[in-house]
């Protein structure tokens, strides 16, 4: 509810009540709790306007990316893996536009239905091929192993946005000369398993609780300068749980970390009709 304070100002107010056992007397007695959450709504707020700011600001530029990579496709003299790498710049262009358009999108969803089958292995390959200058630059090493073939239903467009957090964390916080491994396979239960385990910096235990929290960010990411929201695992755990599956982090200081997807091979409700 909104209230008219003495100074003028609207506050919003967030009222709630819950009955209290008495000791007698045949009285009804209820607790009546007001938290004033003006703030928080104004942050809300402010958040959102800048997330559609930016989002804006960022079509202009991404369309013409977009548009002078694809008049280089067009082209018959492009040497050797040019033409590779332009797939990919452009590939990336257009995934850029899809994810503005759905953060300027007030009625967007998290996943885009009807569920399709997905092959977890093109997705994760994909992935990797998008960062692997950033991977080479770093000396690092990626290893992609396991089932050749892994097919879950799902939004492939948001499955690949799962990857690309996780990979591109991977990345972050693994420092020069190290390995990451990306497994897939199928668990004794009959699950799809994906799992990116890196040798990087890892997480305390004070701070792998919170990986999920809104704009949370490792006080050690923060004084080594490295870049960063704070928003990427709380999309990443959203997009896994619209698709029926889970989300499991271990990590260890010094040793790196490992993040663990599950997915049902057939949706819940799929599998009942």
């Amino acid at each position: 509810m909104w209230l008219f304070d003495g100074n003028g100002q609207w506050r919003a107010l967030e009222v709630s009540t819950q009955p209290m056992a008495t000791a007698g007397g045949g009285q009804d007695v209820t607790l009546l709790v007001i938290d004033d959450v003006t703030m928080l709504r104004e942050a809300d707020e402010e958040r959102r306007a800048l997330a559609a700011v930016v989002s804006h600001e960022l079509r202009n530029p991404l369309t013409a990316i977009v548009g002078h990579v694809d008049l280089l496709r067009e082209r018959d003299d492009l040497p050797g893996r040019v033409p590779a790498q332009l797939d990919i710049i452009a590939n990336a262009g257009e995934r850029m536009q899809d994810l503005v358009s759905s953060i300027l999108d007030q009625n967007g969803r998290t996943v885009q239905e009807p569920f399709e089958p997905v092959d977890l292995r093109d997705v994760v390959e994909a992935s990797a091929a998008s960062y692997a200058p950033l991977i080479s630059g770093s000396r690092q090493e990626l290893l992609i192993e396991g089932a050749q073939s892994l097919v879950i239903y799902g939004d492939a467009f948001r499955l690949r946005q799962v990857l690309d957090n996780l990979l591109s964390n991977a990345v972050k916080y693994t420092p020069q000369g190290g390995h990451i491994r990306i497994a897939l396979g199928t668990s004794t239960d009959g699950h799809v398993e994906l799992a990116i385990v890196d040798d990087g910096v890892g997480l305390t235990p004070e701070d792998l609780p919170r990986v999920f929290e809104p704009y949370f960010r490792t006080d050690s990411a923060v004084r080594a300068g490295i870049s960063g929201t704070g928003l990427g695992m709380g999309i990443v755990r959203e997009i896994v749980s619209a698709h029926e599956g889970s989300i499991d982090i271990s990590s260890e200081v010094g040793l790196g970390t490992r993040v663990t997807l599950r997915f049902p091979q057939h949706r819940v409700k799929e599998a009942r009709a």
